[in-house]
């Protein structure tokens, strides 16, 4: 516009006034606009850049340390003491710290290590001479106790070969002759084996099996600790024993199968395994899915070996199951159990509370994540104080005592998602735990679950420790015996069985031709 040639009409001119302020407020907005969404993706990226540095370098852990916790009550405005209350009255309100109070650590007293009395003893006996037996009155010495020094002592792998001989008989006088229809030669029936043709007895295939899915040695370094004691033998064949053993023992499957399908309530996850001779070639990851179900007495582990992270197989593998399944958010999980109208889907407050403490770690000025922190960890205060009653007196407690909390984290959440900036890091914490919030309610209602997925996830490392030994699998079917196996291993764990004895027992069941179901043995 030419400020220099104006027009004198006064109506023209504020037009020209109103014009100019208009477009200087829409640059306004849209420069304001743009600062905000600046401000957003920077927030954000200094969120992540956080993040991969925590993880890179920062504790694992999300237990606090002794700096941190005296730190963080620096900044917790909205915290406060009281007395212990009675679980079972409702008219008391917990309001305890965010921070855990763990009590002090007190070192042990030293002294001698307790020697279990299942150890084997070998007796040595370190006597007197004859001569030393006489006093110099010339009388014997009569003993009158002992002293005893016991200590511990180990012996490495031992390898031996048990040699299974069938003398052979046969009549000299008539050569068998007398009864055509009996076999001249006579021998005893053939020696039981649990794997045919393979060398290995059934004491070194569970050695071998609970070296490699128990303690996580790769076969390659298990094939060198034999090489150490004079017998080589090629990590190729150790993986075939695996697979062998697994084919031999599928008819565990159905019992594993039945279990679960009989469980009052079931726990998923999964993680990534990395198969370099996929059946399909595809190029994104494998995974292995567990499932935790059974009964808190005897509980089961499936591992369920899958080219991709697609829940969908889980769907013909639980059509038939009623109850109800605990999960993580990943959305798969959603439309496979929603399919199934027998199933309960309940979700996981540690996950939802894991992306709070993220946001916490990193700015812990922060009152909201405190807020939301400080109520579920008072969720898990009152479900620990209920852990001994009965089911139906868990739910009066839960309903009496735990629904007010979830009810004020509701209001908390209803009333800040619109405050909060959707793709901010607090942002998407709120939204997923509104994704999430129908799930999170099922343990009111149901006492027999947990608040969480943590028992599925502690077997489910092994796995992933393992993992960091032997990086992959070589092919699909190997993944799938080792899915297997680890089975094995980690419900025999769970059930209070030492994984070799376990195994040896089962493997010795199976030789003698029998079917033992999964728990019976070991």
């Amino acid at each position: 516009m030419d400020f220099t040639n104006l027009p004198s009409d006064p109506e023209e001119l504020k037009a020209i006034i109103v014009k100019i302020a208009s477009e200087k407020e829409d640059l306004n907005n849209s420069l304001l606009s743009s600062i905000n969404k600046l401000t957003e993706e920077n927030t954000n990226l200094k969120f992540e850049l956080k993040t991969l540095q925590s993880k890179l370098f920062g504790k694992k852990s999300e237990s606090w340390t002794r700096e941190e916790n005296s730190q963080a009550l620096l900044f917790d405005e909205i915290e406060t003491f009281s007395p212990e209350p009675d679980p079972l009255k409702a008219s008391q309100k917990i309001e305890e710290p965010l921070l855990t109070k763990v009590q002090s650590y007190h070192r042990k007293k030293s002294g001698r290590i307790q020697i279990p009395d299942s150890f084997p003893v070998e007796e040595i006996l370190h006597d007197l001479k004859e001569e030393e037996k006489i006093c110099s009155c010339g009388n014997h010495l009569t003993t009158f106790g002992s002293e005893k020094l016991d200590k511990v002592d180990i012996l490495p792998p031992q390898i031996k070969v048990t040699r299974h001989i069938r003398p052979k008989y046969i009549c000299k006088a008539c050569h068998g002759l007398d009864n055509i229809e009996e076999s001249a030669v006579k021998i005893a029936p053939p020696v039981p084996q649990f794997l045919p043709k393979a060398i290995a007895d059934i004491g070194m295939l569970a050695y071998i099996i609970t070296a490699k899915f128990c303690d996580s040695l790769p076969f390659y370094r298990l094939s060198n600790i034999f090489t150490r004691f004079g017998f080589e033998i090629s990590r190729t064949t150790l993986c075939n024993y695996a697979k062998k053993t697994k084919e031999r023992l599928e008819f565990l499957e159905k019992d594993f199968w039945n279990s679960i399908l009989e469980s009052p309530f079931l726990q998923i996850d999964e993680t990534p395994v990395r198969v370099l001779k996929e059946k399909s070639d595809k190029q994104s990851k494998s995974f292995m899915f567990v499932i935790r179900g059974g009964t808190t007495d005897n509980p089961i582990l499936k591992f369920i070996y899958h080219p991709t992270r697609s829940a969908k197989f889980l769907m013909e593998l639980l059509k038939e199951y009623k109850g109800i399944v605990l999960t993580d958010g990943y959305p798969s999980y959603d439309s496979v159990l929603e399919s199934n109208s027998n199933i309960i889907h309940a979700g996981c407050w540690t996950h939802t509370r894991r992306m709070f403490h993220e946001v916490y770690m990193l700015n812990k000025t922060n009152a909201e994540a405190n807020k939301i922190l400080l109520l579920i960890r008072e969720l898990y205060v009152l479900d620990a104080k209920a852990s001994l009653l009965s089911l139906e007196e868990k739910k009066k407690h839960r309903q009496m005592n735990s629904k007010p909390v979830v009810e004020e984290i509701r209001k908390i959440m209803e009333n800040q998602i619109p405050r909060t900036m959707p793709k901010s890091p607090l942002g998407k914490a709120y939204s997923y735990m509104a994704g999430q919030w129908h799930k999170l309610l099922v343990f009111l209602d149901h006492p027999e679950i947990p608040l969480d997925t943590n028992l599925v996830e502690n077997a489910i490392r092994p796995f992933v420790i393992g993992r960091k030994n032997w990086l992959f699998s070589g092919t699909s079917d190997g993944a799938e015996a080792s899915a297997f196996l680890y089975s094995l291993i980690e419900t025999a764990k769970a059930n209070k069985k030492e994984p070799y004895r376990y195994l040896k027992s089962l493997f010795q069941a199976v030789e003698q031709g029998q079917c033992p179901k999964l728990l019976e043995v070991g």
